[in-house]
C-alpha cells in the first residue's frame, strides 16, 4: 500500500510542471488594465487607444483604462512601480520623461523599477519657425541670434523635457538666444506663428495642425522624417542634439518570463500590422519597432545629454 501510495504521489508531482505551464499559457484569462500616466486624450492615450481593438484581437482580453496624469507621467510611473507583477496591469510609458523625471528627483521610481516591454512609437522633435517673416533655414536663425545677441526668443512645448532639452543644448553650443517654455502645443504654436518667439522646437505632432504655415528648419532625429525628406537632421547640420518623444510599454519590475515573452511578441505582432502606422501618421506620430533591450539602452545613451541639459536650466534660471 505504502509502495502504491508513493508511486501515486509521484506521478502527481511529475505532473505539475505541465500545469503550472499549461496555467501560465492561459496568460491573459481577465482583461488587463492599462494605466497612463496622462491625462485623457493626449499624445499618450491616444497612441494606446490607436490599437486598443489589436489588443483584444491578439490577446483574447480588453483593456481596462485608469488615469493617473501629472508631474510628465511621474505620478504614475511611482504607482506603477508598487503594483504587482504578474502583467494584469501594464502601462504607457514616455521617453525621455521616464529618465528625465528621475534626475530632476521628480517621483518615487528607480530606472530599475520596471520592465520595459517596448517602446513602437516615435514622435520627432522639429524646430520650426513662421513661413512668412521666420527664418528660412537652420543658418539663418543661428546668424540672426550672432548678430542680435539674446534679443531672439526660442520656444520649447515643455519643460525640461523632449523639446526643452534641444533648445538648450543649441543655445550651450554657443548661439545667444533666450528660451521660453510652454505648456503645451496650444499655447506654442500661437505664440510662433503670431510672432511673440521666433522659433519653436516642438514635436511633430504638435506641429501637424499648423504645418502649411511654418518653416521646418530641421529634425532632432538619427534620421530624416519619410514624409518631409527635404527637413535636414540636426546632425547633418552639425549638431550631435536629438530629441523625440517615444511611446511605448512597461509594467512592473519581476514579469514571469513566459508573460513578458507573450507581452513582448504580441505587442510585436500588433504593430507589424500593414494598417497600423498609417493610423500613427495622422496624429504626427511614426512606427518605429524597438525592444524592451533597446529601449533601456536608449535611456542610458541620452542620460547624458539630460544631464548637461538639467544642468544648464539650472545655470540660466540664476541669471
Amino acid at each position: 500500500m505504502n509502495k502504491l501510495l508513493g508511486y501515486a504521489l509521484l506521478a502527481a508531482m511529475a505532473l505539475l510542471p505541465v500545469s503550472f505551464a499549461n496555467a501560465a499559457s492561459d496568460y491573459p484569462n481577465k482583461p488587463v488594465t492599462m494605466l497612463i500616466p496622462f491625462s485623457p486624450g493626449g499624445g499618450g492615450d491616444i497612441a494606446v487607444r490607436v490599437i486598443e481593438k489589436d489588443f483584444k484581437e491578439e490577446f483574447g482580453q480588453p483593456l481596462s483604462f485608469v488615469y493617473k496624469p501629472g508631474a510628465h507621467g511621474a505620478i504614475g510611473y511611482s504607482e506603477m512601480a508598487t503594483l504587482k507583477a504578474d502583467g494584469y496591469t501594464i502601462g504607457a510609458v514616455s521617453y525621455p520623461p521616464l529618465l528625465v523625471n528621475k534626475l530632476k528627483g521628480v517621483g518615487f521610481y528607480e530606472m530599475d523599477s520596471f520592465d520595459l516591454l517596448c517602446m513602437p512609437v516615435r514622435d520627432d522633435v522639429f524646430l520650426v519657425t513662421e513661413k512668412k517673416n521666420g527664418a528660412k533655414t537652420l543658418q539663418e536663425l543661428i546668424d540672426k541670434a550672432k548678430a542680435n545677441p539674446n534679443k531672439l526668443t526660442v520656444g520649447a512645448v515643455d519643460a525640461l523635457q523632449s523639446s526643452h532639452v534641444p533648445a538648450l543644448l543649441l543655445k550651450k553650443s554657443g548661439v545667444p538666444y533666450n528660451i521660453t517654455t510652454f505648456n503645451g502645443g496650444p499655447k506654442a504654436v500661437p505664440a510662433v506663428l503670431g510672432g511673440h518667439i521666433d522659433a519653436l522646437f516642438a514635436t511633430k505632432g504638435t506641429a501637424m495642425g499648423s504645418i502649411d504655415a511654418f518653416n521646418v528648419l530641421a529634425v532632432c532625429s538619427d534620421a530624416r522624417d519619410p514624409n518631409l525628406p527635404d527637413v535636414p537632421t540636426m546632425k547633418e547640420l552639425g549638431y550631435n542634439i536629438t530629441g523625440i518623444i517615444g511611446r511605448g510599454f512597461f509594467a512592473p519590475k519581476g514579469l514571469p518570463a513566459d508573460v513578458r515573452q507573450r507581452l513582448e511578441e504580441g505587442f510585436k505582432k500588433i504593430y507589424s500590422k500593414p494598417d497600423v502606422p498609417g493610423r500613427y501618421e495622422p496624429r504626427g506620430m511614426t512606427v518605429k519597432w524597438v525592444d524592451g533591450k533597446e529601449f533601456r539602452k536608449m535611456l542610458e545613451d541620452f542620460k547624458p545629454q539630460a544631464e548637461e541639459a538639467i544642468k544648464l536650466d539650472k545655470e540660466l534660471s540664476k541669471k
